[in-house]
């Protein structure tokens, strides 16, 4: 209490605001009054009564005459909610067709980018084996390319795909931990064992988000997904590789906001075609409630068409350094970015006829009590 004024010279008629709230007493006074209630007239003797009086939770401490007695200490503790996903992916060939393998590919890169921080991944492949090519493993801002890098890059020559050894080293690397299983499958033919998998992955607590193309995969399929799980089916058109890429990039995104809790949205989606320049330009708004961890990307058939991307906000910054990396063409513009209208620029490499590019922009909220339909 040396830090307080002495209360022989305080000045208890100066109109400052101790003064004004505490009835025109020093902080040191009412210190004192409030360690020592009685004075020295009128303090009793200390009693095993008295003292039980004043512990604020008589249930973790006794008084017993002369003979303090301490009750066993409890703690109550609550771990942090760490959101846990093995990943399990077909490497077979039907994975092959329609550039399944390399749309799948891209698409991961932005999941596994967007997925929440210390979020455990797990990496499980198969073809007519299954292989753990990543045990569980925290998310940090140094290892998320190295996260993704642990996928392989092609598809296998197997004709056959070992769906329930997949699932069973799915089970195996969740253990008793709560985990969302994110399955992509062309399988044509169910397991043999079929019906016996589906009860043994409804009997353990996990999610699972199958992920089917529609051209290849077994009908029964769509009962994989089991606790609050979905199935997506991926619509395939001949030809038609940007429908394929954006139809998965919505699948990702919609497991994102389902499993992970990350509330990102698409509001933004054009297609346009290049003109006889080569180039590509249009606009975009971003709102207010929705301009968090902004990510724009362009889409063409071949992602080598593009030779230039840039964006501009509706100050005038220029964004002249895109990402050309993992199939995609992106900028990712981490925290709040500016509301407005925004513009983007694209040039395209020559060729001999008229390139068509898919053009996304997606965003968090900015605003806790936003929400999204």
């Amino acid at each position: 209490m040396q830090g307080f004024c002495a209360e022989e010279n305080y000045n208890e008629d100066l109109p400052t605001k101790q003064n004004i709230l505490c009835s025109r007493q020093s902080a040191k006074s009412i210190i004192a009054a409030a360690l020592n209630p009685f004075t020295a007239d009128d303090k009793p003797e200390p009693t095993a009564d008295h003292i039980s009086a004043k512990i604020r939770d008589p249930e973790q401490f006794t008084v017993a005459g002369q003979n303090p007695t301490h009750l066993p200490v409890n703690f109550h503790y609550q771990l942090p909610d760490t959101k846990r996903f093995i990943v399990v992916l077909e490497r077979a060939n039907s994975m092959g067709l329609n550039n399944r393998w390399e749309l799948l590919h891209a698409e991961l890169f932005r999941f596994i980018s967007s997925l929440p921080e210390r979020a455990e991944v797990a990496l499980i492949t198969y073809g007519a084996e299954a292989t753990l090519n990543l045990a569980s493993t925290p998310l940090t801002p140094e290892n998320r390319e190295g996260v993704y890098g642990r996928i392989p890059r092609r598809n296998l020559d197997d004709d056959t795909a070992c769906l329930d050894c997949a699932l069973n080293l799915a089970l195996e690397t969740a253990g008793d931990q709560p985990a969302s299983l994110v399955l992509v499958t062309a399988s044509p033919v169910a397991p043999v064992q079929f019906t016996e998998l589906v009860d043994q992955l409804t009997e353990a607590s996990h999610s699972v988000y199958t992920v089917a193309f529609e051209r290849s995969v077994f009908y029964e399929a769509r009962h994989l997904s089991v606790q609050g799980g979905a199935t997506y089916v991926v619509h395939e058109k001949h030809h038609d590789v940007l429908a394929g890429s954006v139809n998965i990039s919505d699948i990702f995104t919609s497991i994102l906001r389902s499993a992970a809790g990350v509330t990102i949205t698409k509001f933004h989606e054009e297609q346009q075609m290049s003109s006889e320049n080569h180039l590509v330009s249009g606009n975009f708004v971003v709102e207010e409630n929705l301009r968090d961890n902004l990510w724009v990307q362009i889409s063409s058939p071949d992602q080598d068409d593009i030779e230039m991307f840039e964006l501009t906000n509706p100050t005038g910054q220029v964004f002249a350094f895109p990402r050309f990396e993992h199939g995609l063409v992106y900028f990712m513009l981490s925290g709040r970015q500016e509301p407005g209208i925004w513009s983007y620029t694209a040039r395209l490499f020559e060729k001999d006829q008229l390139v068509r590019v898919k053009i996304q922009a997606l965003a968090e909220p900015s605003h806790k009590d936003s929400f999204a339909l």
